[in-house]
């Protein structure tokens, strides 16, 4: 199915974006989360926005009669006309619940805000309605991560967000509809030239927030961006907004720089030494392993036997023409059961010698028979007080 090309049919082409890299007044609609704010920007789209409000509240305050109310089905994603207690709006359809009656999850489009509605309140929008860009731009703080989980959303606004001077400069996309942006306040005169003063900075000093750094993939995000640049730094803060981002190695970039380093490598050096770099990891593997082991608890632990012999095998296996080749055979693969092979051998030539031991002295241990223990009565001394129990010291013992 192709898309409509219509805004009425495919409404995401109405959303508004800040531009990048720019420093944009803006108004502060509503917080979410501590960090997810919704923001107008009062330009000239806002000017012709009041104008197209004021005349949609006329026309849907007049024609309030069956035929404008929105027909059933009503699904997630339709666009529609939501009374509210200050008029009318532009409402997104977020989900609809089957109670009774059956209400609908709504987003405010020019204000961003939601709500629930009953379904038989919606009405239709008109094509007219679907030309001028929704107001409200969904934007995240920057680096801004809250302290406590409990913070009042409304607390956070009126704390930081009140001054009504709020300037909203955006240092990435963080998706293709959202863009994360850092906010700052204009000095007063006379230090206006200044810059801006950094609301991330009150934040933190107010111990609510902390600064966060971010890992930033630099293709990636020059694609989500659609500029070469990948991120902007807010250059008026106290904060260094470049130390705070790190930019990860892509895996293409990765590729080049192996082959690069393989390609300016000594070939003598990997004739004569050819697991040279392959015995590294494997030693790698192994301390990984070894900490992955004693890491277990004792009644899932195996044994690291099989680890040691992975290690023999690889380095056999990595080096075909060291003394490990046969000189009247081929070449064998070594198992981990050739491995035990002089183990066994040796447990069992350590447990002959140990039983021989064992039979000596067992021999010298056993004890007489009866009878010459029955001849040996007479020279023996009996100590006894209790003449049920006699404790008996032989002269042989």
């Amino acid at each position: 199915m192709r898309p409509s090309k219509t805004t009425i049919g495919n409404p995401n082409q109405l959303k508004r974006q800040l531009p990048l890299g720019e420093p944009v007044p803006v108004q502060i609609r509503s917080l979410y989360g501590s960090k997810e704010l919704f923001v107008t920007v009062p330009d000239e789209e806002y000017s012709n926005y009041l104008v197209m409000q004021e005349e949609l509240e006329k026309d849907y305050s007049t024609n309030n009669n069956y035929r404008m109310q929105l027909c059933e089905p009503v699904t997630s994603g339709t666009v529609a006309v939501v009374p509210h207690s200050q008029g009318f709006a532009r409402a997104l359809i977020i989900s609809v619940y089957p109670t009774w009656p059956k209400v609908a999850f709504y987003y405010l489009l020019d204000h961003g805000t939601f709500g629930i509605v009953q379904l038989n309140k919606l009405r239709k929008i008109r094509a007219k309605y679907m030309k001028v860009p929704y107001q409200a731009i969904h934007v995240s703080w920057a680096h801004a991560f809250p302290v406590y989980s409990d913070i009042p959303d409304l607390h956070i606004l009126r704390t930081f967000f009140n001054s009504g001077r709020v300037h909203a400069f955006a240092v990435r996309m963080e998706t293709c509809c959202r863009a994360s942006v850092a906010f700052g306040e204009p000095y007063s005169q006379p230090y206006s030239s200044h810059g801006f003063l950094d609301i991330l900075v009150n934040a933190c000093n107010s111990g609510l927030f902390i600064a966060v750094p971010l890992l930033i993939y630099p293709k990636r995000q020059s694609w989500l961006n659609g500029s070469s640049i990948p991120y902007y730094p807010f250059t008026y803060s106290y904060i260094d907004y470049q130390s705070l981002v790190t930019f990860a190695v892509e895996e293409d970039d990765q590729v080049t720089i192996d082959h690069s380093s393989s390609h300016y490598r000594n070939p003598s050096e990997d004739y004569i030494c050819p697991s040279k770099h392959q015995n590294g990891n494997q030693k790698k593997f192994n301390k990984s392993s070894d900490n992955y082991y004693r890491s277990q608890p004792c009644g899932q632990r195996r044994g690291l036997r099989g680890s040691a012999t992975v290690s023999n095998t690889g380095n056999r296996r990595q080096n075909p023409y060291g003394p490990n080749r046969l000189q009247n055979g081929p070449l064998f693969a070594t198992s981990q059961k050739e491995n035990q092979f002089t183990s066994v051998n040796e447990n069992t030539i350590a447990l002959k010698s140990t039983s021989g031991e064992n039979e000596q002295f067992g021999r010298s241990q056993l004890r007489k028979p009866l009878s010459n223990r029955n001849n040996s009565v007479s020279s023996s001394k009996t100590v006894s007080s209790n003449p049920g129990r006699a404790t008996t010291f032989s002269s042989h013992e």
